[in-house]
């Protein structure tokens, strides 16, 4: 499989700013315009962080990511939670012993019992990194994979060593996206080694501020809105821009 970036036309978002009667934010926390539209989709080696609370629209906003990088890499879904919510994408194959873990395609690895602690999803983990091939690995929940304030061997080699290296003369990009109900429980350095934010409804004024200080955007501390808005934010960005999800499942 070679490596490349994932194709712009198979994820783009149209930033939807116009503002609700009565509810305009003060001029310096509104979301700039886009001059066009804008992939979303983690570069191949760059990591991302997908939060909010339960029926924000994080696990929709994860399938339009994940759906088309699996088109171009394997992406391995760490279902910590066991919802189901993603079995029914495109191609994806429901795993749940690791031992029958390909990477390659689309898998969700849905663990059961003692396979669903920290360690032993960790190790998992560190058999993605142990595979030497570019892909991305999708966490459900951060805070059943990360039960220390230290990054595990694991987390941390996919974090850290995984984003670009050299194999036998091949280079190998890993990227991790993560997500959380509670950022403000995770711990900070899951944050730090991402460079894509994705800002759901969040029901806690510290979770709020936690995505603030990680990314240095006070626009970020505010709620996006309802009908499954976001902010979206990468690294660099001059601002966060609101993004919204629509009927069809599509980002606009």
């Amino acid at each position: 499989m070679n490596d490349k970036t994932p194709k712009q036309d198979l994820r783009t978002v149209y930033p939807d700013l116009a503002p609700k009667p009565g509810e305009a934010p003060p001029r310096e926390h509104r979301a700039p315009r886009s001059p066009r539209p804008m992939n979303i989709v983690p570069e191949i080696g760059k990591h991302g962080l997908a939060v909010g609370k339960n029926g924000s629209g994080k696990t929709t906003t994860v399938a339009s990511l994940i759906v088309p990088a699996s088109q171009v890499y394997p992406v391995l879904v760490i279902d910590s939670k066991g919802d189901g919510s993603l079995e029914q994408l495109p191609g994806a194959r429901v795993v749940t012993l690791p031992k029958d873990i390909e990477f390659d395609g689309l898998e969700i690895y849905k663990p059961e019992g003692l396979l669903n602690t920290s360690d032993y999803l960790d190790g998992v983990l560190q058999l993605a990194y142990e595979t030497k091939r570019s892909m991305y690995v999708y966490i459900d929940e951060m805070y059943q994979v990360c039960s220390r304030p230290q990054p595990s061997l694991g987390l941390s080699n996919l974090l850290m060593r995984g984003r670009h290296r050299s194999v036998n003369g091949r280079p190998v990009r890993m990227s991790t996206l993560m997500s959380s109900q509670r950022p403000s429980w995770i711990p900070r350095h899951c944050g730090t080694e991402a460079t894509y934010f994705y800002v759901h409804d969040l029901a806690l004024p510290d979770d709020r501020k936690r995505m603030a200080e990680l990314t240095g955007m006070p626009s970020l501390a505010m709620q996006p809105g309802p009908n499954h808005e976001f902010w979206f934010y990468k690294t660099g960005m001059g601002e966060p821009i609101l993004c919204r999800i629509n009927k069809r499942k599509e980002l606009t």
